[in-house]
């Protein structure tokens, strides 16, 4: 096994936090006050878009992956 259980726990409360840091990090970039409007637009547009496709994917990996993966997918 290549973790150990302290370390699979780290992992799940880490996941189970996912949904809520989200939110969080997709709230301070809606709310922040950019320098220009450019960056504005990347902040909205391109990060924010972008954070819940990350979310996706993280969840995706955990759907894969079990416990007792010992065997690269």
């Amino acid at each position: 096994m290549y973790f150990n259980e302290e370390a699979l726990q780290q992992l799940r409360q880490g996941f189970e936090a996912l949904p809520g840091k989200t939110a969080e990090l997709i709230e301070k970039y809606a709310t922040r006050t950019y320098s220009n409007e450019l960056a504005k637009g990347f902040g909205h547009h391109g990060f924010m878009r972008r954070v819940p496709t990350l979310e996706r994917c993280i969840e995706n990996v955990f759907g894969l992956v079990t416990r007792e993966q010992v065997e690269p997918l």
